[in-house]
């Protein structure tokens, strides 16, 4: 093979830009652009995404404007037989140039700036300045003076080209000092940004220039990305060669960034002259990927994916899920149901952790429910390179288990006079039906937007504001559009359901009315929650209106909901829920138990333990349930995981630890009002938690991550709290 390693290493170039201009390709309507604005003698504003050849096409411009024309002529542009007479000076920012002083200091005295001309002029040595702070009238003058003797030397006077100008940290004075131009300067800026204010950080003031200088820089065509692997191959003679349908499948893969076409292409030569092969087929295009990957060609792009995944599989598939996608910005309803089908549990989890510092916040908020991979070139290399974590171990126990239950969980709704989407102006007779809003309408949007739907729902009380009959068919029909919305679907809905009721589920009138008959202020409650498919007698006493729900042969899982309004009255709403209620409750549980370990989840309206940030601005630190110590005693001790309440309009977890021996684990999850008024509820939003539970195979432990969704009445729907970051816990079953 008379091909030299020499020129397998040269043939791509992607660890700088193309300064040979028959080598560079495509651009032609940006190279015309340019040139026509160097005509104009207007200043220019290069910009686009990295990775995209903009310093390429500013080295040909800066080509282009001393004269020589040998590349409009082979792109056959009707502006070849212009006449392009400047001087020129191409300067690439580095650390030392902080602001616009320090930039033209340097300008000044780099050799590859105006100092070249200082010998032919018969220049002064440059004086010292002040460069910090504002722009220095005495620098900026000086400057100006030089700038003017040099562009005298030519017709069209001074290109200064400026690379990398968006690093420049401050912008101030920039405006001010080309506006101010008292010579025949053209100033070529160049730098990543969607826009030329991105790139120019001082454009207040110089709008005019902005609007008739920029020059955008788009990703190239699969048509133009093809002609700089035919130049590749020219510049080896065509000793190796890329087949056709490698080239098709390249240029699709880099999604319109040359940077990592070069960087391809580059590694695929190498692995074909070591290989000693005349053609580069797909099989060696994918050997190079592997190669960039594991020897880290580009250390800076591969250390910050490594970041980003960290040692998480999951946090890598769902990194490459959105890079996956074509378009920059992605939706919510469009990743979630896909990492859902890929096995993934709770991605609104995975989400925030790539948003988060200890993961390079790779990922970036656009608006509600849509995101973006912050850097266009990342999100290339993510996808066109192959997966590092996944192919370690394609099967692990850890991805298969035996139990994934998404559990949403609402409480103090307050339908009736309270209720907060009843007191809306726009809920009034003038309004359309179908525009007024109603609870369940959000709650099922929000729900199929997070990641679809949920297996079960949990409702921790407060379902009314007086315990009316009236109230109760409101929280009914609530009951039954969402739990048909589930993952049961509308044959199912009644066991996609576990309800307890709360202080206000009491109808204390009906209660003073007959003192000695204890159900009596539960009859409301009793009648709503057997239409809805229970059977629960009509005067049955308040400590036997708990529930024991059995989802054991579906997920592994036994749901109880206590009743800790046993002893609820109008002066006393702490709680209780007694020692006789709990054992009855717990036989039932160990009776489908027989044996197994399933997940226990307890819910309760009233606290199980005090809210440091509740109990800080209360006189009542003892808010909680009378009986609170017995019943916390006795979940832990009876290996319960999970207890889920409300009644105070305050969202929040808690882990706490069994003392001594045993080692159980309660996850305490209260969740803040999914309905009630503003003025019940303080600061804290209307909102709904979700909770994605795992159990992992032949394992006793189960992964609960807690996501909490809130309201915003501005949008008129619930999204992931930004305050609210996932949290997710590990729990022993016992």
């Amino acid at each position: 093979m008379a091909v030299a390693i020499k020129n397998i290493l040269e043939a791509f170039q992607p660890a700088k830009e193309i300064s040979d201009p028959e080598r560079f390709s495509g651009r032609k309507k940006q190279l015309e652009q340019g040139a026509e604005l160097l005509l104009s003698c207007d200043h220019i504003f290069i910009h686009g995404n990295r990775g995209i050849g903009k310093s390429s096409l500013a080295r040909q411009l800066a080509i282009i404007a001393s004269g020589k024309n040998d590349l409009l002529k082979s792109i056959e542009s009707d502006l070849v037989n212009e006449k392009f007479d400047f001087v020129t000076c191409f300067f690439v920012r580095d650390s030392s140039v902080r602001n616009i002083n320090q930039l033209l200091y340097r300008l000044l005295i780099d050799e590859s700036a105006l100092a070249q001309w200082s010998g032919l002029l018969g220049l002064d040595e440059v004086g010292g300045y002040e460069l910090e702070g504002e722009l220095n009238p005495k620098l900026v003058s000086d400057f100006w003076q030089r700038v003017s003797l040099i562009s005298a030397l030519t017709e069209n006077g001074l290109a200064i080209f400026i690379d990398e100008f968006e690093l420049i940290d401050d912008h101030s004075g920039f405006a001010s000092l080309i506006k101010a131009n008292p010579a025949k300067c053209v100033f070529v800026v160049t730098g990543i940004g969607k826009t030329e204010q991105e790139l120019v950080r001082d454009h207040e003031s110089i709008k005019r220039q902005l609007s008739t200088g920029t020059l955008r820089v788009p990703n190239m065509t699969e048509e133009e990305l093809s002609i700089i692997i035919s130049k590749a191959q020219d510049y080896l003679s065509n000793e190796i060669t890329f087949e056709i349908e490698a080239v098709q499948n390249l240029v699709k893969l880099v999604s319109g960034h040359p940077y990592l076409l070069h960087l391809i292409g580059k590694q695929a030569l190498r692995v074909a002259f070591q290989k000693k092969k005349s053609s580069i087929s797909q099989d060696l295009i994918d050997e190079a990927l592997q190669q960039i990957v594991t020897e880290s060609i580009d250390s800076s792009l591969e250390s910050r994916y490594l970041k980003a995944i960290g040692s998480a599989k999951v946090r890598e598939r769902f990194l490459r899920i959105i890079a996956l996608q074509k378009d920059d910005v992605v939706s919510t309803g469009t990743i979630y149901p896909e990492a859902e089908a890929q096995g993934i549990d709770n991605p609104p989890y995975w989400l925030g952790e790539l948003q988060k510092e200890a993961y390079g916040s790779e990922l970036e908020k656009v608006s509600d429910q849509y995101y973006k991979i912050t850097d266009p070139l990342f999100k290339a290399y993510i996808s066109a390179t192959p997966a590092r974590l996944e192919a370690v171990a394609e099967e692990e126990p850890e991805e298969i288990s035996d139990m994934r239950l998404s559990l949403v969980h609402v409480s103090d709704l307050h339908f009736g006079a309270n209720h907060y989407f009843d007191s809306l102006p726009i809920a009034g007779d003038h309004v359309p039906e179908a525009d007024k809003p109603s609870l369940q309408k959000y709650l099922i949007d929000s729900l199929a937007q997070s990641y679809g739907p949920a297996d079960f729902m949990a409702v921790t009380g407060d379902l009314t504001q007086t315990a009316l009959t009236s109230e109760f068919r409101k929280a009914s029909l609530f009951i039954t559009s969402v739990a048909q919305s589930l993952s049961g679907g509308v044959s199912n809905w009644s066991k996609n359901i576990a309800i307890i009721p709360g202080n206000h589920d009491v109808n204390w009138d009906m209660k003073r009315a007959d003192p000695e008959a204890r159900y009596a202020g539960f009859t409301p409650y009793i009648r709503f929650r057997n239409g809805l498919g229970f059977s629960i007698d009509n005067q049955v006493e308040p400590e036997r209106l708990y529930e024991v729900h059995d989802l054991v042969e579906k997920w592994n899982c036994v749901i109880v909901g206590f009743n800790s309004c046993v002893l609820e009255g109008p002066e006393d709403h702490r709680g209780y829920i007694g020692e006789s209620q709990f054992q009855n409750a717990l036989e039932e549980v160990n009776a489908l138990c027989k044996g197994t370990k399933p997940l226990k989840i307890a819910m309760l309206h009233h606290h199980l333990i005090p809210v440091d940030s509740l109990e800080a601005n209360t006189k009542k630190p003892e808010y909680i349930l009378q009986d609170a110590g017995y019943i916390k005693s006795e979940l832990l001790r009876n290996g319960f995981n999970i207890v889920l309440h409300g009644h105070r309009h305050h969202g929040h977890e808690e882990l706490i630890n069994q003392q001594g021996d045993g080692g159980g684990q309660l996850l305490i999850v209260g969740c803040g009002s999914t309905g009630v008024n503003i003025n019940e509820r303080g600061s804290q939003a209307i909102q709904y938690n979700r909770l994605s539970i795992r159990r992992k195979k032949g394992s006793d432990n189960v992964v609960v991550s807690v996501a909490r969704y809130i309201f915003d009445s501005n949008r008129r729907k619930f999204y992931q709290s930004e305050d609210h970051k996932v949290k997710t816990f590990s729990l022993a079953l016992l």
